[in-house]
């Protein structure tokens, strides 16, 4: 078995179930959804793993084999766009609610280490698309709502 075969293996029997899966389950799972992975379909899987690996990739680009089962079908920016993660939608998140709700927490003098008008800076240049400061609004509000929280337990 070569490093590639080898690694493609590792995917599947590591990575996979005890990374990728696990965080879809747990996610879907507490918003009371049900998940399906049709690419995972027992006998796809045991018939992909039956091919060559040099199969699965066109030089450094994967998914050769879907690319020419599904052809035409899919149009060509998804196949030419990036791969997305689980990333939150923080920054679309801080544009609407959530942005509003920070900014009502934007108390001159009571931010602790947080500069309250630096943060109505960036929230005010995050709205208005001039900059995406989506996870630094997120790790200020979520700073924010951790000093709220613990003043009202004390």
């Amino acid at each position: 078995m070569d490093e590639i075969e080898h690694m493609l293996k590792m995917d599947w029997l590591v990575w996979l179930p005890q990374d990728i899966l696990a965080k879809v389950d747990r996610a879907t799972m507490a918003n009371s959804l049900e998940a399906r992975s049709p690419f995972l379909d027992r006998d796809l899987v045991e018939f992909a793993l039956r091919l060559p690996w040099q199969w699965h990739f066109d030089g450094m680009r994967g998914k050769r084999l879907l690319k020419d089962a599904l052809g035409a079908r899919v149009p060509d920016f998804v196949w030419r766009r990036r791969k997305q993660g689980f990333a939150s939608p923080v920054s679309h998140w801080m544009r609407g609610r959530l942005g509003e709700a920070l900014e009502a927490m934007c108390v001159p003098g009571e931010g602790g280490c947080l500069s309250s008008t630096g943060l109505q800076s960036l929230l005010q240049a995050h709205r208005a698309g001039r900059a995406d400061h989506g996870q630094a609004l997120w790790v200020a509000y979520s700073y924010l709502q951790w000093r709220a929280t613990l003043a009202a337990a004390r």
